[in-house]
Protein backbone atom coordinates (compact mmCIF):
# COMPACT_ATOMS: atom_id res chain seq x y z
CA UNK A 1 0.00 0.00 0.00
CA UNK A 2 1.16 3.12 -0.85
CA UNK A 3 1.60 6.19 1.39
CA UNK A 4 -0.94 8.27 -0.85
CA UNK A 5 -3.20 5.20 -0.33
CA UNK A 6 -2.39 5.12 3.57
CA UNK A 7 -3.45 8.98 3.79
CA UNK A 8 -6.55 8.61 2.05
CA UNK A 9 -8.06 5.72 4.21
CA UNK A 10 -6.78 7.84 6.97
CA UNK A 11 -8.69 10.78 6.16
CA UNK A 12 -11.79 9.28 5.09
CA UNK A 13 -11.72 7.29 8.79
CA UNK A 14 -11.63 10.94 10.28
CA UNK A 15 -14.09 11.77 7.98
CA UNK A 16 -16.64 9.00 8.76
CA UNK A 17 -16.05 9.40 12.82
CA UNK A 18 -16.87 12.87 12.61
CA UNK A 19 -19.82 12.34 10.37
CA UNK A 20 -21.24 9.47 12.89
CA UNK A 21 -20.58 12.92 15.72
CA UNK A 22 -22.43 15.18 13.41
CA UNK A 23 -25.38 13.16 13.44
CA UNK A 24 -25.51 11.91 16.98
CA UNK A 25 -24.66 15.92 17.98
CA UNK A 26 -27.79 16.26 15.58
CA UNK A 27 -29.84 13.70 16.78
CA UNK A 28 -29.03 15.21 20.69
CA UNK A 29 -29.82 18.46 19.78
CA UNK A 30 -33.66 17.40 17.77
CA UNK A 31 -34.07 15.33 20.97
CA UNK A 32 -33.90 18.10 23.67
CA UNK A 33 -35.46 20.60 21.13
CA UNK A 34 -38.39 18.71 21.16
CA UNK A 35 -38.51 18.11 25.17
CA UNK A 36 -37.96 21.72 25.89
CA UNK A 37 -40.84 22.93 23.11
CA UNK A 38 -43.22 20.74 23.89
CA UNK A 39 -42.47 20.01 27.89
CA UNK A 40 -40.38 22.96 28.60
CA UNK A 41 -37.36 21.27 29.45
CA UNK A 42 -36.46 17.83 30.79
CA UNK A 43 -37.17 16.63 34.22
CA UNK A 44 -34.65 14.39 35.42
CA UNK A 45 -31.84 16.28 33.43
CA UNK A 46 -33.02 19.72 34.73
CA UNK A 47 -33.26 18.79 38.36
CA UNK A 48 -29.21 18.23 38.42
CA UNK A 49 -28.93 22.45 38.71
CA UNK A 50 -30.28 22.44 42.02
CA UNK A 51 -27.29 20.19 43.38
CA UNK A 52 -24.87 22.14 41.49
CA UNK A 53 -26.39 25.55 43.13
CA UNK A 54 -25.93 23.41 46.86
CA UNK A 55 -21.81 23.68 45.39
CA UNK A 56 -21.93 27.64 46.07
CA UNK A 57 -19.43 29.41 47.76
CA UNK A 58 -17.81 33.18 47.06
CA UNK A 59 -14.61 31.56 45.51
CA UNK A 60 -16.25 29.05 43.44
CA UNK A 61 -18.76 32.16 42.20
CA UNK A 62 -15.41 33.80 40.62
CA UNK A 63 -13.75 31.53 39.34
CA UNK A 64 -17.48 30.44 37.10
CA UNK A 65 -17.72 34.14 36.55
CA UNK A 66 -14.00 34.10 35.58
CA UNK A 67 -14.63 31.01 33.42
CA UNK A 68 -17.62 32.02 31.70
CA UNK A 69 -16.34 35.10 30.01
CA UNK A 70 -14.05 32.91 28.31
CA UNK A 71 -17.19 32.41 25.95
CA UNK A 72 -18.19 35.73 25.38
CA UNK A 73 -18.11 36.57 22.09
CA UNK A 74 -15.32 39.18 22.23
CA UNK A 75 -13.22 36.27 23.60
CA UNK A 76 -13.87 33.94 20.84
CA UNK A 77 -13.20 37.33 18.57
CA UNK A 78 -9.87 37.62 19.85
CA UNK A 79 -8.89 34.08 19.52
CA UNK A 80 -9.92 34.17 16.36
CA UNK A 81 -8.66 37.09 15.35
CA UNK A 82 -4.93 35.97 16.36
CA UNK A 83 -5.56 32.69 14.49
CA UNK A 84 -6.40 34.53 11.57
CA UNK A 85 -3.17 36.99 11.70
CA UNK A 86 -0.78 34.70 12.28
CA UNK A 87 0.21 33.75 9.06
CA UNK A 88 1.18 29.80 10.07
CA UNK A 89 -2.29 29.32 12.00
CA UNK A 90 -4.27 31.32 9.77
CA UNK A 91 -5.38 28.51 7.41
CA UNK A 92 -5.33 25.16 9.39
CA UNK A 93 -6.77 27.05 12.70
CA UNK A 94 -7.53 30.61 11.71
CA UNK A 95 -10.49 30.01 9.22
CA UNK A 96 -11.97 26.57 10.23
CA UNK A 97 -12.49 27.97 13.75
CA UNK A 98 -13.46 31.29 12.53
CA UNK A 99 -16.39 29.56 10.37
CA UNK A 100 -17.15 27.77 13.32
CA UNK A 101 -17.77 30.24 15.50
CA UNK A 102 -19.81 32.39 12.99
CA UNK A 103 -21.92 29.37 12.00
CA UNK A 104 -22.92 28.45 15.38
CA UNK A 105 -23.88 31.70 16.42
CA UNK A 106 -26.39 31.49 13.53
CA UNK A 107 -28.02 28.34 14.12
CA UNK A 108 -28.15 29.56 17.94
CA UNK A 109 -29.93 32.44 17.42
CA UNK A 110 -32.50 30.91 15.09
CA UNK A 111 -32.94 28.26 17.90
CA UNK A 112 -33.54 30.72 20.37
CA UNK A 113 -36.01 32.62 18.67
CA UNK A 114 -37.84 29.17 17.50
CA UNK A 115 -38.29 27.87 21.45
CA UNK A 116 -38.60 31.04 23.20
CA UNK A 117 -37.80 29.24 26.61
CA UNK A 118 -37.45 31.76 29.12
CA UNK A 119 -34.06 31.53 31.92
CA UNK A 120 -34.35 30.36 35.44
CA UNK A 121 -35.35 32.37 37.98
CA UNK A 122 -33.66 35.26 38.05
CA UNK A 123 -33.22 35.27 42.05
CA UNK A 124 -30.58 31.99 40.97
CA UNK A 125 -28.84 34.23 38.82
CA UNK A 126 -25.41 35.19 40.38
CA UNK A 127 -24.61 37.20 36.88
CA UNK A 128 -26.73 39.50 34.68
CA UNK A 129 -27.63 37.90 31.88
CA UNK A 130 -30.82 38.67 29.63
CA UNK A 131 -32.21 37.30 26.09
CA UNK A 132 -34.06 33.47 25.96
CA UNK A 133 -32.81 30.37 27.78
CA UNK A 134 -32.69 27.93 25.11
CA UNK A 135 -29.96 26.59 23.73
CA UNK A 136 -27.12 27.98 25.60
CA UNK A 137 -24.49 30.11 23.24
CA UNK A 138 -21.68 29.76 25.80
CA UNK A 139 -21.94 26.09 25.55
CA UNK A 140 -22.17 26.41 21.79
CA UNK A 141 -19.04 28.04 20.86
CA UNK A 142 -17.57 26.91 23.35
CA UNK A 143 -17.56 23.11 22.92
CA UNK A 144 -17.05 23.95 19.07
CA UNK A 145 -14.63 26.52 19.26
CA UNK A 146 -12.41 25.28 22.06
CA UNK A 147 -13.00 21.32 20.93
CA UNK A 148 -12.17 21.83 17.84
CA UNK A 149 -8.96 24.09 18.58
CA UNK A 150 -7.95 20.81 20.73
CA UNK A 151 -8.46 18.61 17.52
CA UNK A 152 -6.07 21.18 15.75
CA UNK A 153 -3.85 21.49 17.87
CA UNK A 154 -3.52 17.60 18.08
CA UNK A 155 -3.09 17.08 14.59
CA UNK A 156 -0.68 20.09 13.93
CA UNK A 157 1.38 21.00 16.67
CA UNK A 158 4.70 19.60 17.19
CA UNK A 159 5.29 17.82 20.73
CA UNK A 160 6.13 19.30 23.40
CA UNK A 161 5.05 21.00 27.16
CA UNK A 162 3.32 23.73 25.27
CA UNK A 163 1.16 21.45 23.10
CA UNK A 164 0.49 19.43 26.59
CA UNK A 165 -0.51 22.86 28.44
CA UNK A 166 -2.75 23.56 25.33
CA UNK A 167 -4.64 20.47 24.66
CA UNK A 168 -5.45 20.61 28.41
CA UNK A 169 -6.56 24.21 28.44
CA UNK A 170 -8.96 23.66 25.44
CA UNK A 171 -10.23 20.73 26.45
CA UNK A 172 -11.27 21.81 30.17
CA UNK A 173 -12.90 25.19 28.64
CA UNK A 174 -14.67 23.14 25.95
CA UNK A 175 -17.02 21.97 29.13
CA UNK A 176 -16.02 24.20 31.80
CA UNK A 177 -17.85 27.10 29.99
CA UNK A 178 -20.86 25.20 29.56
CA UNK A 179 -20.76 24.02 32.98
CA UNK A 180 -20.51 27.81 34.34
CA UNK A 181 -23.15 28.60 32.93
CA UNK A 182 -25.37 26.26 34.85
CA UNK A 183 -23.63 27.36 38.29
CA UNK A 184 -24.16 30.99 37.64
CA UNK A 185 -27.61 29.90 37.70
CA UNK A 186 -28.15 31.12 34.11
CA UNK A 187 -29.21 28.09 32.15
CA UNK A 188 -30.87 25.10 32.69
CA UNK A 189 -29.00 21.69 31.76
CA UNK A 190 -30.91 20.67 29.03
CA UNK A 191 -29.78 24.13 27.71
CA UNK A 192 -26.16 23.56 28.17
CA UNK A 193 -26.90 19.74 27.06
CA UNK A 194 -28.64 21.20 23.63
CA UNK A 195 -25.28 23.69 22.83
CA UNK A 196 -23.14 20.86 23.41
CA UNK A 197 -24.75 18.87 20.89
CA UNK A 198 -25.44 21.16 18.44
CA UNK A 199 -21.66 22.66 18.51
CA UNK A 200 -20.54 18.76 18.43
CA UNK A 201 -22.51 18.19 15.08
CA UNK A 202 -21.60 22.08 13.50
CA UNK A 203 -17.79 21.33 14.39
CA UNK A 204 -17.49 18.08 12.90
CA UNK A 205 -19.30 19.18 10.08
CA UNK A 206 -16.75 22.24 9.62
CA UNK A 207 -13.89 19.86 10.47
CA UNK A 208 -15.30 17.22 7.59
CA UNK A 209 -15.16 20.00 4.72
CA UNK A 210 -11.84 20.91 6.16
CA UNK A 211 -10.39 18.01 5.32
CA UNK A 212 -11.97 17.15 2.35
CA UNK A 213 -10.43 20.86 0.82
CA UNK A 214 -6.69 19.38 2.43
CA UNK A 215 -6.98 16.38 0.60
CA UNK A 216 -8.12 17.62 -2.43
CA UNK A 217 -4.83 20.54 -2.35
CA UNK A 218 -2.39 18.52 -1.29
CA UNK A 219 -0.13 16.81 -3.84
CA UNK A 220 0.16 13.02 -4.19
CA UNK A 221 3.64 11.56 -3.99
CA UNK A 222 3.65 10.95 -7.64
CA UNK A 223 3.20 14.49 -8.73
CA UNK A 224 6.03 15.72 -6.27
CA UNK A 225 8.34 12.98 -7.83
CA UNK A 226 7.24 14.12 -11.33
CA UNK A 227 7.89 17.75 -10.14
CA UNK A 228 11.43 17.13 -8.47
Amino acid sequence: MTLDENKTIYCKTKIAIFAVLAVIGLAGFAYLTYEVYNFDGVGWLDKIRFDVYEMRSPGLNTFAEGITYLGEWYSITVICLLALIYPKTRFKIGIPITVVAITTQIFMKIAKHIVLRERPDKALHLIEQGGYSFPSGHSITSIAVYGMLFLLILWYFKGGGKKVLLLCLTCFLAFAIGLSRIYLGVHYPSDVAAGWCLGIAVASVTLIVTMLIEHKRRPSNSQTGQNT
